[in-house]
């Protein structure tokens, strides 16, 4: 319906695919969703993308601002 069946986990790429679009983009519950419906650990997969979206976009980039900050102070 929304024409996202490339992201999907059938290879390695697709799902670093799948990863990196969502650093690039915000929170997007379909991906969760789907996972949810399609995995047969369902009531557990779906925690994947929420907490890649926690440790990996909100906190890295907090992390790679506040270097970046510091580093731009420091050359001024």
């Amino acid at each position: 319906e929304k024409h996202w069946f490339v992201f999907n986990f059938n290879d390695a790429i697709m799902a670093f695919a799948l990863f990196f679009t969502q650093l690039l983009c915000e929170y997007v519950p379909t991906n969760s969703e789907a996972l949810q419906a399609a995995s047969q650990w369902g009531d557990f997969a779906w925690l994947i993308f929420p907490i890649f979206y926690f440790l990996g976009v909100a906190i890295m980039f907090e992390i790679l601002l506040a270097f970046t900050v510091e580093a731009y102070i420091e050359l001024r």
